[in-house]
């Protein structure tokens, strides 16, 4: 599943319609159950596919054993994330999430990841999925960044003295 802004809801299903019926035609590649739609509020939440925005969750269930299912799921979400800036539901099948697109859907992504930090620090919860989205690499990339800003703060703390004296 995928959340959508809702007000993209119509335009969404109907690229999603389009791209079924080519896979159809081209892979023999079927989508075996109805696509659900459901509309959820807007939340504060920084991960919640429905954070900042009222929400349109499209559900593309599959039978087990269905010809191409991963790879119909992989395209659904290829194109919800491309077109429409769908976030995941992270409870789902997620194999195209990965660091590039958690930083580009989710606005408030760095006060997850100091929350994660805090709740996390030595690593205990992780897991072959937060390594495939990057939560560590994420957090370690903004602690070097922190201290290169405190690094170039002191140096320029130092020249200011350096100045002052001379």
């Amino acid at each position: 599943g995928c959340g959508v802004d809702a007000a993209r809801t119509v335009e969404a299903a109907d690229a999603l319609l389009d791209l079924f019926q080519r896979r159809a035609r081209r892979q023999n590649a079927y989508v075996t159950s109805p696509l659900g739609l459901r509309f959820v509020k807007a939340s504060s939440a920084p991960l919640s596919p429905q954070y900042g925005r009222d929400t349109s969750m499209i559900e593309l269930p599959q039978l087990k054993g269905t010809h191409a299912a991963l790879e119909t799921i992989d395209a659904f979400h290829d194109l919800l994330f491309k077109r429409f800036q769908g976030r995941p539901h992270w409870g789902l099948v997620n194999r195209k999430m990965n660091k590039t697109r958690l930083v580009e859907l989710y606005p408030a992504l760095p006060s997850f990841l100091a929350a994660y930090l805090a709740l996390n620090p030595l690593g205990t919860f992780d897991d072959d999925f937060t390594r495939q989205v990057g939560f560590r690499a994420l957090v370690e990339r903004a602690r070097r960044a922190a201290r290169e800003k405190a690094g170039s703060g002191q140096q320029a703390a130092r020249s200011r003295r350096a100045r002052r004296r001379s």
